[in-house]
């Protein structure tokens, strides 16, 4: 039998989905064919507990941590060592870090309605207020792909495109007559061919990248979630689920018992990011 290289821990649950693997309590378990692979929570090590206490934190595809503190963003490797920091309290709450390009980092305030984007030392690039575009209600923010932003404007119901100037790129129909809900997002995400707008009410809303809706996935009740390689990776129950669109395949990953319901966690390569009170800890797949 050909041997398959699996680096990560994205490419794994991207071969077992494709697959049609289904992990629990730490088993594969493979319909129609046989295998020698298994995977447990002890086949995750803990490799860095960080003393570290945050709000919220973000991680970005080279493994390095973000964490808020007193409203003062503060860059971490994975190993611990801090790298950069970046003050600002005169915008209010920093609510959002979107690190999905680390050399082009978005900062929301929603008090002030005021966005902040940074280079990879976390120096100001760009700086400008949603007031000044005639944007008064943003719940939801998020980075696209090519550097510009999207916004869920609540007075208008619509999910638009902007760029730093202000100009109206593409924009959704009005999405309470359209789909004749209330949406109440949370973030925002540009993943692949998709934008993903997360109600933890409703679920899941998915768009194309001209802001026409496509469907909603009904996943309730999250906090946090990331899309790899059209999967969208979640926790749950102290679990890690993933759930490949293309299949609709999902696996479900116990996680060592130090994780529990409430943690935020996030993956990125081989390593899984879990941020609890006091500290972050890092784990190796």
């Amino acid at each position: 039998m050909k041997e398959i290289q699996i680096t990560t821990l994205i490419e794994f649950l991207k071969y077992c989905l494709l697959k049609k693997w289904l992990l629990f309590i730490g088993f594969c378990v493979v319909a129609k064919f046989s295998f020698a692979q298994t995977v447990d929570s002890n086949s995750i090590r803990l490799v860095q507990e960080l003393e570290i206490s945050s709000s919220f934190f973000a991680t970005d595809k080279l493994g390095q941590i973000y964490v808020v503190q007193d409203e003062q963003l503060i860059k971490y490797s994975n190993s611990g060592d801090s790298l950069f920091q970046f003050n600002n309290h005169q915008n209010g709450e920093l609510a959002l870090v979107d690190p999905t390009d680390p050399f082009n980092i978005l900062l929301y305030y929603p008090e002030f309605m005021k966005v902040v984007t940074l280079d990879r030392t976390l120096s100001p690039t760009s700086e400008y207020d949603l007031y000044d575009l005639d944007i008064v209600d943003v719940p939801a923010i998020g980075m696209s792909n090519d550097n510009n932003i999207w916004i869920y404007d609540n007075t208008s119901f619509t999910l638009k495109k902007i760029n730093r100037n202000g100009k109206l790129i593409t924009e959704s129909e009005n999405l309470s007559f359209q789909l004749q809900t209330w949406l109440q997002p949370t973030f925002i995400l540009e993943r692949g061919n998709f934008v993903f707008v997360n109600d933890p009410f409703q679920g899941i809303f998915i768009f194309d990248l001209f802001g026409k809706y496509i469907k909603t996935l009904e996943f309730k009740g999250l906090e946090d979630f990331q899309v790899e390689n059209n999967t969208v990776i979640y926790l749950h129950e102290a679990s890690l689920h993933a759930f490949d669109m293309s299949t609709l395949n999902e696996l479900v990953i116990p996680l060592p018992t130090e994780i529990v319901e409430g943690d935020q966690v996030q993956v990125q390569k081989d390593f899984i990011f879990v941020r609890k009170e006091g500290r972050v800890l890092v784990y190796q797949f």
